[in-house]
């Protein structure tokens, strides 16, 4: 995340281009300094894209066999297919607010730090030209509309004839329609300079220019296999210069032994610029499916094959296996890598990586990040305040005894309700680095139960006085809308309601007003929480046990009315 606020900093640092004052101070930047400018501005836009929609593009561009193999672009850990299931969950990320002024500008432009500080304290990624996707999250249909457009603009940059933000550079995102694997059978990636364009034109030999980054087009063979054919556009090669020689790409993905023998074999290969229809392998994997898991685990092992870069000659083998277990009440995956020379020598077991968490989130291992999604999700539901603990180790074969702690995930969810109209979800996750557990990013999403924006802030561990002492700034905020607190909370059926009878609440209880018969308390899972029989019209129930929530009341007035007869009434506590 820091990477991408420097990123954006330094776009907004060539601001002193565009006046005379400014263009005085421009000389103080070296040739190497304006390089910098243009070559980070678009793995910053990017690194957006990829925390939207999980896919990295810009990995693309230095792609190995391993990376692919356990990318969500290639092998999907959800379901591209509409899933079949009532009250689908929409999700359309808006906008995204970025504050960088707590930022050390003084490596990227000595002496102008405060200046650029004015500058970054607000800047903005506007998103547009939805497109829709549908896919299924633990059982969850989801609809996705991701932007095929992103604007970025500055606050303080504004534009003289119509006053509002200049807008800096926008990138261009085209799919085709939906393939074989992917949900889109083509992907067309373009740069279109705003002000950035203008700021060019006055830098000699300014390298970045409108067109074509990246470019992606699958190819369905007859015989079963599947091509991918990745092109790395010149554009995206003026950027750096260790992209000039580096080769296009394909990968071949070969499914039609899957239902025969239970494995998927993907191929990298490298597409020399010199020799374009030549195809230099680069790394194999294969993929020894399990279809009948019932742990949800979808592979028994990964082998994985390498290259030399020079011959092409195979210069060894690396297997990952993954195995799940149950520690306590803690749910364990294992995932051990071996490796070996040769095809006639025995694995021999380098390092494990041990992911730890609580059974109760997962019931399949589909992601670290999906499982903890699940976990918050059933947790609104049941409307409690819940902490959810996920941890990464690693062990050496070298150091047997010795666990290594890579990073610990600390998930919060509570509900904080002020009123029946005023209810808010939050959920803060905490992520921590080395058994020091240094604090190095706070997330934290807030949705309100009867609102459809959602806002989640991103919040770094920075420095800013430069003392040692860290402390969280937040520095972006994700605006999402979503009708997702609505499915939570309200899919459950309610009829026949009487509107006379009400309930109104405070810290220790209810009053319910002309609702006398048998009532149930129950949560948002079905799960009774208190019962007993209602004699007045206007009653008092104690709950001082009750966590604070949403909550159903079902009241049995067949008695009353004569007929069969049950109000039901959600509130909040």
């Amino acid at each position: 995340m820091k990477k991408i606020f420097t990123c954006i900093s330094l776009a907004a640092a060539t601001f002193m281009a565009t006046t005379p004052v400014m263009a005085q101070q421009q000389k103080q930047l070296t040739d190497k300094e304006k390089a910098a400018v243009v070559k980070v501005i678009v793995p910053a836009v990017f690194d957006q894209v990829k925390q939207i929609s999980g896919v990295d593009f810009m990995s693309l561009t230095n792609p190995n066999i391993e990376s692919i193999i356990n990318s969500p672009l290639f092998l999907p850990q959800v379901s591209s297919l509409r899933a079949d299931q009532l009250n689908p969950i929409s999700v359309t990320p808006d906008s995204l607010k970025l504050d960088l002024s707590s930022m050390d500008f003084s490596a990227i432009a000595p002496g102008m730090g405060d200046f650029i500080a004015g500058i970054v304290n607000d800047v903005k990624l506007t998103f547009s030209d939805y497109k829709e996707y549908n896919v299924s999250l633990n059982g969850q249909s989801v609809k996705i509309d991701l932007p095929e457009k992103i604007d970025v603009s500055a606050a303080a940059l504004v534009d003289a004839e119509t006053g509002k933000p200049t807008n800096l550079l926008s990138v261009l995102i085209k799919t085709g329609n939906k393939g074989t694997i992917l949900p889109f059978n083509s992907l067309s990636v373009e740069l279109k300079l705003g002000w950035l364009g203008t700021v060019g034109s006055m830098i000699p030999n300014f390298p970045l220019k409108d067109g074509k980054l990246i470019s992606l087009t699958e190819t369905a063979n007859s015989s079963g296999t599947i091509d991918y054919t990745i092109t790395l556009e010149d554009n995206l090669r003026s950027l750096a210069a260790t992209l000039a020689q580096v080769p296009n790409f394909q990968i071949s993905l070969d499914m039609t032994k899957l239902m025969t023998e239970s494995t998927i074999k993907a191929s990298l290969f490298g597409k020399p610029l010199q020799a374009p229809n030549a195809k230099l392998p680069m790394g194999d994997a294969v993929v020894y499916a399990n279809l009948k898991s019932t742990t949800g685990m979808p592979a028994d092992s990964i082998v994985l094959t390498s290259y030399d870069a020079a011959s092409s000659k195979i210069k060894g083998y690396k297997k990952l296996t993954p195995t799940i277990g149950v520690s306590g009440a803690n749910l364990v995956l294992t995932t051990t890598d071996s490796v070996r020379a040769d095809v006639n020598t025995a694995w021999t077991p380098m390092s494990k990586q041990i992911v730890t968490m609580p059974a109760t989130m997962s019931t399949a291992i589909n992601s670290i990040m999906s499982s903890l999604v699940n976990g918050v999700v059933s947790n609104l539901k049941a409307s409690a305040e819940t902490n959810y603990t996920i941890t990464i180790d690693s062990i050496y074969e070298a150091k047997k005894d010795e666990v290594i702690r890579v990073m610990e995930i600390d998930a919060t969810t509570k509900v904080e309700a002020t009123s029946l109209k005023d209810t808010k979800m939050i959920v803060d996750v905490n992520f921590l680095k080395g058994s020091s557990k240094e604090k190095v990013m706070n997330i934290k999403a807030t949705a309100p139960t009867n609102d459809t924006k959602i806002t989640v802030d991103f919040s770094p561990a920075v420095d800013p006085n430069g003392d040692g002492v860290k402390e969280n700034v937040r520095m972006a905020t994700l605006y999402i809308t979503s009708d997702a607190m609505g499915i939570i909370t309200d899919n459950e059926t309610i009829s026949d309601e009487v509107q006379e009878v009400t309930v109104s609440t405070n810290a220790s209880g209810l009053y319910v007003k002309n609702g006398k018969g048998n009532y149930v308390i129950v949560n948002m899972v079905g799960r009774v929480v208190s019962t007993g029989i209602i004699t007045s019209d206007e009653q008092y129930i104690s709950t001082p046990n009750m966590p604070n929530g949403i909550y159903m009341i079902s009241i049995d007035q067949s008695k009353l009315l004569r007929s069969a007869h049950k109000t039901t009434v959600k509130f909040v506590k």
